[in-house]
């Protein structure tokens, strides 16, 4: 752990506030002050994620032994002072798991929220506004219509968008949900695994680990493993225009990032550079119109580049 005093400018010489290193100690989101003045904050915890606690402004610091239902968890304290976390995997009946804990950690009762279940690449992010209510952002197929995910299937990764979510009771309902974009027309932005995706009003990136703050003017800063989003409250709730609950797929151009690049406007023998089958290439390979290639055949032909 390391201390500012000067907002970040300068940080003390770095100390050891744990022993050891394991699969409780793997810090991540959130950090924040609880209303008795514990410091708390998230970390991931065998397939789960659990809590440290600090009631001596950040001198020692505890595990309490409890695990959240799910890794990366969104982790607020309610004003009953119970904690509340929302984590990825671990879903319940479909939806993304909810847990609730009115010790601080030690033990947590799961329930299904919601929100629909988040996947790889994903990492929500939950925190109590200065204004008061709860916001949380994640990611979902449809942001006005949520829909759970059968346990074993994994949802497509692109098939997604960003959104933020308002309550005014605590958790049990969120009726302000909102697409996180710039609001600009049909445009390219890159995503977490450098792919482009279309931005506009409806539609954000589908990926991305997500880290939240609220500034002294009440600006809320929401970065994404990318992209850094900067708005309010009163933007969040204004109305914007709903997307199609399922959007009409958009082309966008290749990225070519490979040295050669296979066009498939040629049977592979003919490229270059070109490819060789262990089995003849007209029993497995065909182009059957331009820029398509087709290949196929019995059994599972091998192919390799020739340099």
């Amino acid at each position: 752990m390391r201390t500012s005093k000067d907002n970040g400018v300068t940080w003390s010489k770095a100390r050891l506030i744990a022993p050891e290193h394991g699969f409780r100690q793997m810090v991540g989101e959130p950090v924040f002050r609880t209303r008795d003045g514990a410091i708390v904050f998230g970390a991931d915890a065998e397939h789960g994620s659990t809590v440290w606690v600090s009631r001596d402004n950040g001198q020692t610091w505890a595990d309490p032994g409890g695990k959240i239902n799910g890794i990366h968890a969104g982790i607020v304290e309610l004003n009953d002072g119970r904690l509340m976390a929302l984590g990825r995997n671990q879903n319940i009946d479909g939806w993304m798991p909810m847990s609730i804990s009115t010790d601080m950690g030690k033990s947590w009762e799961p329930s299904a929220s919601p929100f629909p279940p988040l996947t790889g690449g994903q990492r929500a992010a939950l925190i109590r506004l200065k204004e008061g209510p709860l916001f949380f952002a994640s990611f979902a197929r449809d942001v006005y219509n949520f829909e759970p995910t059968p346990d074993g299937v994994r949802p497509p990764r692109h098939v997604a968008s960003l959104f933020g979510a308002i309550s005014y009771d605590e958790g049990k309902t969120w009726p302000v949900r909102r697409i996180i974009s710039d609001c600009k027309p049909d445009h390219q932005v890159d995503t977490i695994d450098g792919a482009p995706v279309l931005m506009n009003t409806n539609n954000s990136e589908p990926l991305g680990y997500l880290s939240v703050c609220q500034g002294l003017d009440n600006v809320i800063h929401l970065i994404s493993s990318i992209n850094h989003y900067a708005f309010n409250l009163a933007w969040l709730e204004a109305e914007t225009p709903r997307a199609p609950t399922r959007p009409t797929p958009r082309e966008l151009p290749v990225r070519k990032q490979l040295p050669q690049v296979y066009d498939g406007t040629k049977l592979p023998s003919k490229a270059k550079p070109s490819w060789h089958f262990v089995v003849e290439e007209d029993e497995v390979a065909s182009s059957p119109s331009p820029g398509v290639l087709k290949v196929g055949g019995e059994g599972s032909p091998r192919g390799e580049l020739s340099r």
